[in-house]
């Protein structure tokens, strides 16, 4: 953009508006003050100077013209905000938006449907049992206006026909998730739950989050928009329209679970919180976090399901540059229980006082409730720490862990040394495979019908028992995880069912699991069920040979990617004689495989 066309936006914007819908003023002089948008502070030292066109903060330097202002305060390129402002002044630009899709019209119906739920819960007799049960929660009027709250009717298709006489069609609202069609006609898709508007950081309305109020065995207890043209559920971040000018400020991301996680720390004063949306967090979340900070907090509830999804977080955060610390919260499973008990300020207090980092939490893990006069609990837990530092580069960190469990233990420090650059010898190619290559691997030579019912085979001991899917997801041979061993189409569908639906429902209800599903797993789901096979009962040896068969097909997966890299005539002799040492390695596991069969 040319810059007598910058100067020009800059000199025609006032100032003042434009800074006031971000920063509380008062005049001071000639100029105005108020507290800065880009760091916390308690007295004001944010200036604003309507003869220079210029806001700046005195502390720590951030701001400066209106567009410079505009760009930082939105996060949105310089460029942008010149557009942006040049719109609201009526210059023209020589530069047009860059061309894709207008999502105007979709906005404009989810914020219709959102008006909609929320009038619903405020003004009907149905909304008063909806109220209440927000009450019960701490959930007050103030909170319900700010995350823009409501309440879905229990007529079956009153959001179709308010939609419908507002002029948008049939076809645009199905597309968002809004409605469905049936014999009888259209229908909406949610009824009697409660409604949570889920947001970009623009406010615009991409989806809803639905909650059940009353309790009920046969549903789900939540329930999310399906994906649509405009909610790509792995890159949305629930709250991050409310909580990114305390992101700006405060510099980091507490990263909760769930939306009521959210809610109740974002009334306790910890406002930059931010949550998935009913799904593990994945490579596309982190990348979303990374646009506004490297620094962020993660706080998963304090039961199994919570620690072991947190594990997982540490995996895919400490190779992505963020710094990351962890809270585990003692004697409560989530913030509103904490503060149930406790209180608003003893909840900061704590979150405040109890980030440690992330090894030393892994570390605390692998420790914790082990009897060390047993043999085997240390093998456990020395195996289970080893596991952990091996997903980090530093041998500082690795001496310091390794010295502190000598300790513990009473164990030999160099004996230990040892014993995990055996395992490391072992178990660190391992870790480095890129599962794009077994992507490829995958495409290329097809999955084999055996492994396809070896897989629905797994499935099948999951749905029989919860007990049996949480073992089955922990289980390994030689550090590789059975579930790493799946399709990687089916590895999402497992994580629906072991790691979301199991920690919600105790047994397997084939509708309920149906219902939570987006519609690629639905549709993989239902395409599972169709392999038929002559299927043994139900018992140890069938169990151990449905394993046998997904180990064995994984790790040919890996030796073919292993033999494709040996092919590549550019690699040295050494990158070479690395790649036979893994060869081997695989070859042994391959035999000791067949040996369990």
């Amino acid at each position: 953009m040319r810059p007598e066309l910058l100067e020009e936006i800059n000199e025609k914007t006032d100032i003042v508006a434009l800074v006031s819908k971000y920063v509380k003023l008062t005049k001071a002089g000639s100029d105005y003050k108020g507290l800065c948008p880009f760091h916390e502070e308690k007295t004001p030292s944010f200036m604003v100077s309507p003869s220079k066109k210029i806001a700046k903060c005195m502390g720590c330097g951030a701001g400066g013209r209106p567009i410079t202002f505009l760009s930082k305060i939105k996060n949105i390129s310089i460029e942008d905000a010149a557009i942006e402002l040049a719109e609201e002044l009526g210059i023209k630009v020589d530069r047009e938006r860059p061309k894709g899709p207008d999502y105007t019209k979709h906005f404009e119906i989810m914020k219709t449907a959102a008006s909609f739920y929320h009038h619903n819960l405020l003004n009907t007799k149905q909304g008063e049992i909806a109220l209440k049960y927000l009450e019960n929660r701490g959930i007050n009027k103030d909170i319900i206006e700010k995350f823009n709250i409501g309440l879905s009717p229990e007529e079956p298709n009153l959001l179709y026909q308010v939609l419908k006489d507002s002029g948008y069609n049939e076809l645009d609202m199905s597309d968002l998730g809004l409605i469905k069609s049936s014999n009888d006609g259209y229908y909406d898709l949610f009824t009697r739950r409660i409604m949570f508007p889920i947001m970009d950081q623009n406010s615009n309305i991409l989806g809803f989050s639905a909650r059940i109020y009353v309790d009920d065995k046969n549903q789900a207890k939540y329930v999310n928009s399906p994906e649509s043209i405009i909610f790509k559920k792995n890159q949305v971040l629930y709250n991050i329209n409310n909580a990114y000018p305390f992101i700006l400020k405060r510099k980091r991301i507490i990263l909760h679970e769930g939306q009521m996680d959210v809610i109740a720390s974002f009334k306790s004063g910890l406002e930059e919180v931010v949550c998935t949306m009913g799904t593990a967090l994945t490579k596309n979340h982190i990348a979303q976090i990374k646009k506004y900070t490297n620094d962020v907090v993660l706080a998963y509830d304090n039961d199994n399901a919570g620690v072991a999804a947190m594990v997982k977080a540490i995996k895919l955060f400490q190779n992505e540059g963020v710094n990351l610390k962890i809270v585990r919260l003692q004697n409560a499973k989530d913030p509103d229980e904490f503060i149930l008990k406790y209180g608003v300020e003893q909840y900061k207090n704590f979150f405040d006082n109890h980030l440690v980092d992330p090894y030393d939490f892994l570390y605390e893990l692998a420790t914790l409730n082990k009897d060390f006069s047993k043999i085997s609990q240390i093998e456990d837990a020395k195996n289970e720490l080893f596991s952990y530092l091996i997903l980090q580069k530093s041998n500082v960190l690795t001496e310091k862990y390794l010295e502190k469990f000598a300790i513990k233990t009473s164990l030999n420090l160099q004996n230990l040394f040892n014993d995990y650059k055996d395992y490391a010898n072992k178990n660190l190619n391992y870790q480095d495979i890129d599962y794009k290559e077994v992507k490829k691997v995958e495409k290329k030579d097809s999955i084999n019908l055996s492994y396809l019912k070896a897989t629905k085979r797994l499935f099948d001991y999951a749905k029989h028992s919860k007990d049996l899917a949480l073992e089955l997801d922990r289980d390994k041979f030689n550090s590789i995880k059975l579930i790493d061993c799946l399709p990687q189409e089916y590895q999402v569908l497992w994580c629906d069912l072991a790691n979301t639906y199991y920690t919600e429902y105790n047994d397997f209800v084939e509708g309920i699991f149906l219902n939570t599903l987006e519609k690629k797993q639905y549709d993989l789901y239902l395409k599972l069920k169709e392999i038929e096979f002559i299927t043994p009962d139900f018992s140890e040896q069938d169990l151990e040979d449905c394993k046998n068969n997904l180990y064995f097909n994984h790790i040919k997966k890996l030796s073919q990617i292993i033999e494709d890299k040996f092919k590549d005539e550019s690699i040295s002799l050494k990158e070479k004689k690395m790649l036979t040492m893994e060869k081997i390695k695989y070859l042994q596991l391959l035999q000791k495989i067949k040996k369990r069969k």
